[in-house]
């Protein structure tokens, strides 16, 4: 049921082959601030991975010098065990 109503979704949002409106008002408002919600997580997340290399950056910038193989992390934003 979650993947056909993603495709109804999508399918309307993007290219509006569907004619009717799958949602009515107040469903639509839902997914508006739903979608907008997660919209500025994302930025934030993005903003808050930008600080913190930057100021890895400043703190530790010799790494910019390494060659490829010599980086001691293999992801910038992966867990640390």
């Amino acid at each position: 049921m979650i993947n056909i109503d993603s495709f109804v979704i999508a399918d309307f949002a993007r290219v509006g082959r569907i004619s009717i409106k799958p949602w009515r008002g107040c469903q639509y408002l839902a997914l508006q601030r739903l979608t907008r919600h997660r919209m500025h997580i994302t930025e934030c997340i993005t903003r808050e991975k930008t600080y913190m290399l930057n100021n890895i950056f400043l703190k530790f910038s010799k790494f910019a010098m390494l060659g490829k193989g010599e980086h001691p992390f293999s992801n910038k934003y992966g867990t640390t065990v």
